[in-house]
């Protein structure tokens, strides 16, 4: 006989439905020869389908000589059962048994209760369907018409399903702190958007299908990949930056994980430095995340220009934005977006006369970066649209 995993519960009969039930509480049949006697049956048999399991509850007989209920079925031609102990508890009439391990397909189930001496109830009959791999592999998932970065959101538009027992989508990412997440779609949206997805790493989503409504298990479709489209994409690429080394003592570090570190102080200066094509009066918007412990006697400095960094040299012109302890940011701990956290520079949008190379240039100094430096993440730099 094949093993399976089992789960099960009983409830009791209300003491009100015991009071009503008769002495003489079995059912009898007279036969020739002698007396056959049947214990109460079950009543009212719910079948909850599942993946290579079902769930099976039905209503207790009143009758208090029933003491397990015995559930036969048969698969590809072999026979299995389960017996299920029953315990009576005030208040409850519901008993379930749940069958793990079982084959995909049609099954029916025949379900009998017994006394402690073995006298049986008169079968109960209930077809029920298991799910598995072969249902899997029909379910197909919701049509993604299109996703799009754009001005730190990601957009997406979805074909609503037409089939009615999926229940939604679930998208697959990294957000803007590098951590996995997930965005749950109803089956009902057709367009959304993504505030924290970090589309430089990969997006997939699936779909969640339940066959019917008394499923006691979600089924989901494989992972499909999400090709971003990006509408005005950053101009800035991490492989490309350069560290610019003016007074020792400040060092910047350009991490794998698209990072970059500033740390030490002792009236250093240093910083790192990128060439980027703009077009003549486009607005740009630059922005960075950065973060620190608080530092003392610090500048932190973005600049824009047409000069090019050499090492050793301070680098001048207009501040774009940053953060200055005498100014009054970046004394306490920060961590949140230079653009609004910043207390010095010009801010957004930036507008260049000519077209051609620029410099984007960030650069650091003073006493203290502070106890574990700054560190800099999500750092972009865009095309605005006129209507933005």
């Amino acid at each position: 006989m094949k093993l399976h995993s089992i789960k099960y519960a009983i409830g009791a009969v209300l003491v009100t439905m015991l009071a009503c039930t008769k002495m003489d509480h079995h059912y009898r049949d007279f036969l020739t020869g002698g007396e056959i006697t049947y214990v109460g049956r079950v009543d009212s048999i719910q079948v909850y389908p599942g993946h290579n399991r079902i769930k099976l509850s039905w209503k207790v007989s009143p009758d208090p000589a029933v003491r397990y209920a015995m559930i036969y079925w048969s698969y590809q031609g072999t026979n299995d059962s389960l017996k299920v102990p029953l315990e009576y508890h005030e208040g409850v009439d519901t008993a379930f048994a749940v069958i793990e391990n079982l084959g995909e397909g049609d099954y029916v189930f025949n379900v009998r209760t017994f006394d402690d001496l073995g006298h049986g109830s008169v079968n109960v009959e209930k077809s029920g369907k298991v799910y598995g791999d072969e249902y899997i592999g029909y379910l197909d998932p919701t049509a993604l018409v299109s996703a799009a970065y754009k001005d730190g959101e990601v957009q997406m538009r979805w074909l609503l399903n037409p089939d009615t027992t999926a229940i939604g989508s679930e998208v697959h990412y990294t957000n803007t702190d590098g951590d996995p997440a997930v965005y749950f779609v109803g089956p009902d949206v057709e367009e959304l958007v993504i505030s924290d997805l970090d589309y430089t790493q990969p997006t997939q989503y699936q779909t969640l299908y339940r066959p019917n409504t008394l499923a006691i298990d979600t089924f989901y479709t494989a992972l499909q990949s999400i090709d971003m489209e990006i509408a005005n994409p950053n101009l800035l690429d991490h492989s490309q930056w350069q560290v610019l080394t003016i007074v020792p003592g400040v060092t910047f570090d350009v991490q794998e994980d698209q990072s970059i570190l500033a740390s030490g102080g002792s009236n250093g200066h240093g910083g790192v430095f990128q060439a980027i094509e703009v077009e003549a009066n486009q607005p740009y918007n630059f922005d960075v995340t950065v973060s620190g412990n608080g530092a003392i006697d610090t500048w932190f400095e973005v600049y824009a220009g047409t000069a090019v960094p050499q090492q050793g040299q301070d680098y001048g012109g207009t501040i774009r934005m940053g953060l200055n302890t005498w100014t009054g940011c970046g004394k306490t701990p920060f961590n949140g977006q230079l653009s609004a956290i910043g207390c010095v520079g010009n801010g957004n949008p930036i507008v260049f006369p000519e077209s051609g190379t620029v410099y984007l240039v960030i650069k650091s100094g003073g006493n203290s970066l502070g106890n574990g430096g700054i560190t800099l993440r999500n750092l972009e730099f865009r095309a605005v649209n006129a209507a933005d």
